[in-house]
């Protein structure tokens, strides 16, 4: 099978695994089914793109890293970041006037994003479609 026939029935068996996904219900299931499909349509592969790896961050870690390099304010880091965290549990809904109660946001926002700005971007690979592609299951007999 072409890597290109691959690549699109993994998407199309996406979807379809989706909507299947409610028809069945919790268990364990036998399964010894054979298939024979035709996949019909066309792939698109977008280029791989660069981005900011915010979402790869290892954020314990990193909260752990805090509270070490806070030195002799330690305890008071701990104290104002368990305190925020029930705050943003608390207002989850209320977030935006969280925000906006907060009279430095711009500055602790630009500051933020200049760490960001500082981190390697990674590749990530180019988006994947199969447009008008379809599966057809063929007659095995």
């Amino acid at each position: 099978m072409e890597p290109t026939t691959t690549l699109a029935l993994a998407k199309l068996l996406e979807k379809l695994a989706e909507t299947s996904r409610t028809q069945v219900k919790p268990g364990s299931y036998d399964i010894d089914e054979t298939v024979t499909l035709r996949v019909v349509g066309k792939l698109s592969v977008l280029a791989d793109t660069e981005y900011t790896p915010t979402t790869s961050i290892p954020w314990k870690t990193t909260l752990a890293l805090f509270v070490r390099y806070c030195g002799i304010t330690r305890e008071s880091a701990l104290e104002a970041l368990t305190q925020a965290m029930l705050e943003a549990l608390e207002a989850d809904k209320d977030a935006a006037e969280v925000l906006a109660a907060v009279t430095d946001l711009e500055a602790a926002e630009a500051q933020v994003q200049a760490s960001l700005d500082k981190l390697p971007p990674q590749a990530r690979k180019g988006a994947v479609s199969a447009k008008g592609a379809q599966l057809k299951l063929v007659d095995a007999a």
